[in-house]
């Protein structure tokens, strides 16, 4: 039994080793989407991480496909209506929802002595503005009746950049499909470092800032 568990330890350190990755340059291989990052006195204040993260993806057998109707508010696809409203009062529509619109320009008088009121580039005599709301219409959507669920490997670039960070360390990293991120710079109090984290707008996380603090360099 103390044999087995030496050799489990053995294998757990050894694996840690094997996710070790030094940080010597501007660009670096991962090899995975978890890895002990080492900074290093050579290390650059800007780092691409190239990760490879396992990702769910759905499949679908071509007789596993069906259709249904449904009905879908889209204008690309169905179309658009102009609709009337007055222009009184900032607000279309009843209440006050909406985008504001500022008070419509007034025109000179009109001939029964009303005054015109324009309208973008056109205008009435009935104080009228005009907005545009996307039509609904029946659509067939595919979809999968029996999904099946592969992981893939999929590429990614994780850019990591440092400030005021000339000390050497260790940092724990991981980043998985679901945007979970792992971060920590091992053996410093947290409180030393301030973490940016950048996110697309997406969702995607796509890098991060270190800088390390004046109390603690």
């Amino acid at each position: 039994m103390k044999k087995l568990l030496i050799l489990s330890l053995a294998l757990v350190s050894m694996g840690a080793l094997a996710n070790t990755v030094y940080l010597n340059g501007s660009s670096v291989e991962v090899g995975s989407n978890a890895a002990t990052l080492e900074k290093t006195a050579n290390t650059p204040a800007n780092v691409t991480l190239n990760l490879v993260v396992p990702t769910s993806v759905e499949r679908c057998d071509d007789a596993d496909m069906r259709t249904r109707r449904t009905t879908v508010t889209n204008g690309p696809l169905c179309g658009y209506d102009s609709v009337a409203y007055r222009c009184n009062g900032g607000y279309y529509g009843s209440g006050r929802v909406g985008p504001r619109y500022n008070p419509p320009r007034r025109g000179p008088r009109g001939p029964r002595g009303g005054r015109v009121v324009y309208a973008g580039r056109r205008y009435n005599r009935n104080n009228l503005c005009y907005r545009t709301v996307a039509r609904s219409c029946v659509t067939e959507r595919r979809y999968c009746a029996n999904p099946q669920y592969v992981t893939v490997d999929k590429l990614k670039s994780f850019n990591l950049s440092f400030s005021k960070f000339s000390k050497d360390a260790s940092i724990a990293f991981s980043l998985d499909q679901n945007q979970n991120l792992e971060l920590e710079v091992l053996g410093m109090n947290d409180s030393c470092v301030k973490k940016t984290i950048y996110v697309s707008d997406s969702g995607e996380k796509t890098g991060a800032k270190l800088k390390l603090k004046r109390r603690c360099r």
